[in-house]
């Protein structure tokens, strides 16, 4: 009877034991499932349309962020806005502010819309914030995401009228601290203002950190255990998003591989950036 026993209480262990590996384990493939394979190889030459492209990027990084700008830099950050809407205003857009006060300063989001071809269409939010942390420059963090938007916008011109969707594209300024979650969030006020316009959204996509890249090895790191799913080298973009935004995240992903399956390359494993994120991370 006792040896019965411990057997039993052998098998109770076993089983809670495997529930707790069992369940997070469900918990992370489910987050971490996107569709399509990553890519692994050398990644083809660049288009002359690309190469293009690259310059473009390149000038729009340095007129917006090879000072530092934000309220502390006001004038800088003015520079950084009318550059914004000099580019949106040079491919056809109105360009619109929306200015708030932000201490002692104006400050403004950038936006330009391509209205779609029926009214009732649901709302795509492509954007990204202009204003630098503290005293460094940001080419990086976020003048990428910056350039990315004003080219996006410039390619996607001939959209207007036509799109299935009304696209807002957005260039947000006080993300940094000491306004980050804070009420003078930039993107915090734009959100607010357009849930109360009653838009359907569809979604945002936030384009960040897009500068940097790397094909050493160990150039990337994250806190254990997610060193486990993605790639060891900073040579990826990563799709990321909250556990609610899921379908949306696996839609993204499955659009962009279905659409650059030959001229962007992904590869490396899936998984989230924090405990309640799910996302995949491909190569470029």
């Amino acid at each position: 009877m006792a040896e019965r026993s411990w057997r039993t209480k052998l098998l109770i262990l076993a089983a809670i034991l495997s529930v707790w590996v069992v369940l997070p384990v469900s918990a992370l493939l489910w987050m971490t499932a996107v569709p399509g394979r990553s890519f692994a190889g050398t990644l083809p030459p660049l288009t002359p349309a690309q190469a293009q492209l690259a310059v473009a990027l390149e000038r729009h990084v340095r007129a917006v962020a090879s000072v530092p700008h934000n309220v502390r830099h006001p004038a800088a950050l003015e520079q950084a806005a009318l550059h914004i809407e000099g580019a949106l205003a040079g491919s056809g857009y109105r360009v619109v502010r929306q200015s708030f006060r932000a201490g002692p300063r104006m400050v403004r989001n950038i936006e330009a819309v391509i209205e779609p071809a029926t009214a009732g269409a649901e709302t795509l939010v492509i954007g990204a914030h202009y204003d630098s942390y503290a005293n460094v420059a940001g080419a990086n963090d976020n003048g990428s995401g910056t350039a990315a938007v004003i080219e996006l916008a410039r390619m996607l011109a001939d959209l207007r009228g036509r799109s299935a969707l009304r696209i807002r594209l957005v260039l947000f300024v006080n993300e940094e601290p000491p306004f980050f979650k804070s009420d003078l969030m930039g993107s915090l006020i734009y959100a607010r203002h357009l849930k109360r316009s009653g838009e359907p959204l569809m979604g945002m996509l936030s384009l960040e950190t897009m500068g940097f890249y790397s094909d050493a090895p160990n150039s990337q790191h994250y806190p254990p255990p997610l060193g486990a799913l993605y790639p060891k080298s900073g040579d990826f973009v990563a799709f990321v998003g909250t556990t609610g935004s899921r379908a949306f995240v696996r839609r993204t992903v499955g659009a962009f591989r279905a659409a650059a399956p030959r001229r962007a390359s992904f590869r490396g494993s899936t998984g989230p950036i924090t405990g309640r994120s799910t996302g995949s991370a491909c190569r470029r």
